[in-house]
């Protein structure tokens, strides 16, 4: 006779790679006998697997379709097991599947639009922090401007999508607005939180290279360099300042840091 742990393992191993050496130990009731019972908790299991799949990536099964999306969800699951106690955790690694498995790795705005569905919800569950005000960036003393570095929030994101993927997944987000086509429109990208909404916006070239830049801890003075490929130097304080007052106001911003 097994052991708890050894029957769970038996179990699990049936779940995952289909191994029969369980059936021995199950019980049959009424009509349905061992196999009929194992396959219910078998198709129960990949099929709550695929829900949380669906539930994160709304938008990828809306440019697939059910079908597809459900032969996708099935390869990942069988690629992919899932490894942690929380599905939260389990779509991880679809967008690196979709960008290497053979079938998908021709399209690459499949990966990228699971790429931008997970880095929204990564946004969402991102840690709680303060967020600094106009009042933090009114305190800095002058002479310390130069070395200023802004701490971006936790839940900022910055990407580069090729495609029109923020407009297609609004449009199978909403599913009353027509998807539009499918089209190549590369640039950055900025997600973030703001109180409990999840927010996005495209990127002027200038604003994300500053991001960029800050992200990796450069100071105000580097910032103002960096933004000299846009500008004229003159121009340039103005559009930092300009850069800064609205990071703030969008709740971007940690904190302000000086030496």
């Amino acid at each position: 006779m097994l052991g708890l742990k050894e029957l769970q393992g038996a179990f699990k191993r049936h779940l995952l790679e289909a191994d029969p050496a369980i059936a021995e130990h199950i019980v049959g009731s009424g009509a349905l006998g061992e196999e009929a019972r194992l396959g219910i908790y078998a198709y129960a299991y990949r099929a709550r697997l695929e829900e949380a799949l669906a539930t994160d990536f709304g938008g990828l099964q809306g440019l697939l379709g059910e079908d597809a999306f459900h032969e996708l969800c099935q390869a990942y699951i069988d690629a992919r097991p899932s490894t942690h106690f929380s599905l939260r955790w389990f779509g991880a690694g679809l967008a690196e599947l979709l960008a290497q498995a053979p079938a998908y790795a021709d399209r690459p705005h499949l990966a990228e639009m699971a790429a931008f569905e997970w880095a929204l919800t990564e946004v969402f569950d991102a840690a709680n922090a303060d967020c600094a005000d106009a009042s933090a960036a009114q305190a800095v003393p002058p002479q310390a401007w130069p070395t200023l570095r802004v701490a971006l929030h936790p839940a900022v994101k910055l990407m580069r999508l090729e495609w029109n993927t923020p407009s297609l997944w609004r449009a199978a987000r909403d599913a009353t607005e027509e998807a539009p086509p499918l089209r190549q429109e590369p640039g950055g990208w900025l997600l973030w939180r703001q109180g409990l909404t999840t927010r996005y916006r495209s990127l002027d070239e200038d604003e994300a290279a500053a991001l960029e830049l800050v992200a990796g801890g450069g100071d105000f003075a580097e910032l103002c360099e960096c933004l000299e490929a846009w500008m004229p130097p003159d121009q340039v304080p103005l559009r930092a300042a300009s850069l800064l007052k609205t990071w703030l106001a969008d709740s971007l911003v940690h904190r302000l840091e000086t030496d």
